[in-house]
């Protein structure tokens, strides 16, 4: 078995024991990402080994890994379907999670963006001028005082009970956290973990057909 063929050059052709090994080793390879390494840092901060260097680094190492571990997928599964003699065309599922993850880490990555900016500006007026930004807040704190004690009139007659769950925005008095940590770091991280659940239905397919696809009988191994 060549394995730089096998995981790297999509025309040609494994059969089924070839390509089971190739797909444990990139499930093993995620899983490492995921449970091994951060098993490690774990041991490592019991010892008293500073890690939160390690700990950001793994982020987004665990990202690239899932997303080369994906095409390196594709590959392997477009040799087995040739050798099977079936469309190339079923590998695109497995681009389905990644794609899905790529999509659901943009649009974070966007929304996050734009409140940034947003707490960004408000961080600026702030250091522009404190007491005028106090002020502010002193009128906006009154102005919320009357508007709550009119819900909560509102929901009495209504007979409701007038709960209500919000995110604290953010004060500009307060240090306002660099951008990577509180844009790129969750929205890579939520990049892999939709891979991983979206991955749970696909792993099914993939083992269940694609491994056991007959192999025709003119198979010519690349």
């Amino acid at each position: 078995m060549n394995w730089l063929t096998t995981l790297f050059n999509p025309i040609g052709k494994t059969p089924s024991l070839a390509f089971t090994r190739a797909w444990t080793l990139l499930f093993l390879a995620r899983f490492f990402m995921i449970f091994g390494a951060g098993f490690l840092l774990m041991i490592l901060g019991l010892s008293g080994v500073n890690t939160d260097g390690l700990a950001v680094s793994l982020i987004y190492f665990t990202g690239l890994v899932f997303l080369l571990t994906s095409m390196l997928s594709l590959v392997i599964h477009i040799r087995r379907l040739n050798d099977a003699g079936r469309s190339s065309l079923w590998a695109m599922v497995i681009l389905v999670p990644l794609l899905l993850g790529s999509s659901v880490a943009i649009v974070g990555i966007t929304r996050d963006a734009g409140e940034y900016a947003k707490n960004y500006n408000a961080r600026a007026m702030y250091l522009a001028d404190p007491e005028a930004w106090r002020a502010q807040q002193k009128n906006r704190q009154a102005s919320s005082a009357i508007n709550d004690d009119t819900d909560r009139a509102d929901s009495e007659w209504s007979g409701r009970g007038g709960s209500r769950s919000f995110k604290a925005p953010y004060r500009a008095d307060t240090e306002l956290p660099a951008q990577e940590i509180t844009v790129l770091r969750p929205n890579i991280r939520t990049f892999y973990l939709v891979i991983m659940l979206v991955s749970a239905f696909v792993v099914p397919w993939s083992l269940l057909w694609v491994a056991r696809l007959p192999e025709r009988g003119d198979t010519d191994i690349d």
